[in-house]
């Protein structure tokens, strides 16, 4: 599979003062599922998620509005990918088992594109 014909895999991690957490489930995303690109939505925290975060290797942005309700719509809101990943900040997940088990079936579905409304969110350019 070449980068071409890969699908566009995203992960959002949804966190609330996750400081302790996000660096790792980051880093196993980014070690296990190479294709994929992690964003960590950064709800409202009052540590150093998102500095933890984007040091891993994260994309970070914020969404105000407390809710993992509000980030997964503000997620969808933002980025347009083929396959997208929920994952917990806590690493429970198992990102080596997607990157083994579900990658390559992924690689096998046809690309599909659906309309994307505007972010309203002014880290989105990020």
């Amino acid at each position: 599979m070449d980068a071409a014909t890969a699908p566009r895999i995203v992960a959002v991690v949804p966190c609330h003062d996750e400081e302790a957490a996000v660096g790792k489930v980051v880093t196993d995303l980014l070690e296990h599922v190479p294709v994929i690109q992690v964003y960590v939505y950064d709800n409202a925290s009052t540590d150093r998620t998102a500095q933890v975060a984007r040091e891993a290797g994260a994309h970070v942005r914020t969404e105000p509005v407390p809710g993992k309700g509000n980030v997964v719509r503000r997620a969808f809101a933002d980025l347009d990918s083929d396959v997208y990943l929920l994952v917990g900040p806590d690493s429970a997940s198992r990102p080596r088992h997607f990157g083994r088990r579900t990658l390559p079936q992924v690689a096998t579905t046809p690309r599909s594109r659906r309309p994307r409304r505007p972010s309203t969110d002014p880290s989105a350019a990020t």
